[in-house]
Parts: structure tokens; sequence; C-alpha cells
């Protein structure tokens, strides 16, 4: 059995946040033994745009017990801020992004492994004349790797008298990535992402 779905939209967006907003006032931050006078930043709802885009969906039984599933998503638009117009690929959000995984459930026992493949971004840069200048390319851009992120799921239902035990595994390959940014002209602009989180649970469920 095999589902094939597509979907193209498009959304306008308005009073969009912007995060890490200099506000023009300034104060003391101790870090270590050290005092830094740096900008206090804010989120505004200072921003318009759009996104145009589309979406293919694949779902396919590889056997009695085992479910593939896939998707691709390409996005494209713009944000404009004040008087400033960014094309959507220039601000931090990937182009491209597949989906994929592989379910597998008998009886009580089920599990999941799937991942999430992100194409480049880039984004425009304050750092152009401060320690981390070296972060960004020749037309004052810094840019973050593709990265591909793999989740596992493993979960036994109804153990016991209603009792299910399951572990979500994200990030499992612990894969170091970066995937956003400081708008700052201090501190590192880029930010480490989660690397492995393991959450182990029991559930118990009233209803018999």
């Amino acid at each position: 059995k095999t589902q094939f779905t597509v979907n193209v939209f498009y959304n306008k967006l308005s009073d969009g946040i912007v995060e890490s907003t200099q506000t023009g006032d300034s104060a003391n931050v101790v870090i270590g033994n050290e005092t830094f006078y740096v900008p206090i930043l804010q989120s505004k709802n200072i921003s318009n745009g759009y996104r145009l885009g589309a979406a293919i969906d694949l779902n396919h039984q590889l056997a009695n017990y085992l479910i593939f599933t896939s998707n691709y998503s390409y996005i494209t638009g713009e944000d404009k801020t004040l008087d400033k117009t960014t094309k959507l690929d220039q601000n931090l959000t990937s182009v491209h992004t597949i989906n994929f995984g592989l379910t597998f459930q008998y009886k009580k026992y089920s599990m999941y492994l799937g991942g999430q493949w992100n194409s480049k971004r880039k984004i425009k840069s304050f750092h152009t004349n401060t320690l981390y200048a070296n972060f960004l390319d020749s037309e004052g851009y810094i840019n973050f790797d593709p990265t591909l992120i793999v989740n596992l799921n493993l979960r036994i239902n109804n153990i016991w008298e209603g009792f299910s035990l399951f572990i979500h595994a994200k990030n499992f390959l612990n894969k170091e990535y970066y995937g956003q940014t400081i708008n700052a002209n201090w501190g590192d602009p880029k930010i480490l992402q989660d690397m492995r989180r393991i959450d182990i649970g029991l559930e118990y469920s009233f209803v018999k």
C-alpha cells in the first residue's frame, strides 16, 4: 500500500517577531572574572513578509509490520523589517528539508527510527569587525552547514496492568550542529543546538 500527496501553500505574514533587536540601552554583564558593557536586546513585532512552498509526502507499507514514511518540502519567500527586505534563504532558513522514517509495530511493541535533513542556512552578521569575523564569508554572511538529525523511539504497550514503557532518543547519533545565531555584535554568533537527549517514561492508562 502506497500513499502519495502533494501540497502547495502560500502564507502572508504580518507583525512577525524579530529577536535580539537592540534597544539603544546597555548594561554591565559579568562573565567569569570579567565585566562586559553590552547592549540590551529585546524582541519586537516589526517584520512582514510571505512564504511560498510545496511539500511532497510518501507513505509506503514495506511489510505487514513495517511502514516507510518520507516528506520533502521546499520553501521560499522574504521578510521585510522596517525598510530592509531579506530573502528567506538569507535569513537563517533551510530552503530544502527532508524527513524520513521507519515504523515497526508488532502486537504491543513499536519502534520508530527517523531523521531530518536540512539544507544549508545563512544570515547577514554584525561580526565583520569583531573577534568572530573569521566565521563570516567574503559577503559578510555566517553560514550553517546542512544537518542530519536522527531520532529513535521505542515503546512497549501494556506491559502490566495498563502500564506502558517508552524511550525517546533525540539526536540519537549525538550530532554536533549549529542552527541559531546571536544578532548582537558581541559573543559567539553560532549557538550549539541540543546534543543527544534520552527520555525514559512510564505511562498508565485509566481506560480499560
